[in-house]
């Protein structure tokens, strides 16, 4: 299915991959959440803007969490 012209193939894989790392990001654990958006980051999906803005959105809220852990 391509709804948009983001659609097919490549967005649902990026899809599929962004969810499991936010699923693992929801668990608290950061660095497998960062190890799956890194290799998220490498599909041909995130050619599509929208897909682009959430993986890299979610990647810098890793950053953020992991770097206030480091801080306690």
């Amino acid at each position: 299915m391509d709804f948009l012209g983001i659609g097919g193939r490549d967005s649902v894989e990026l899809i599929a991959s962004f969810m499991m790392a936010f699923a693992q990001f929801r668990q608290g654990r950061l660095d497998n959440a960062a190890t799956l958006l890194d290799w998220t980051a490498e599909l041909p999906g995130m050619r599509y803007v929208v897909w682009r803005i959430n993986v890299l959105g979610l990647r810098a809220l890793v950053v953020c969490r992991t770097a206030g852990q480091d801080q306690h």
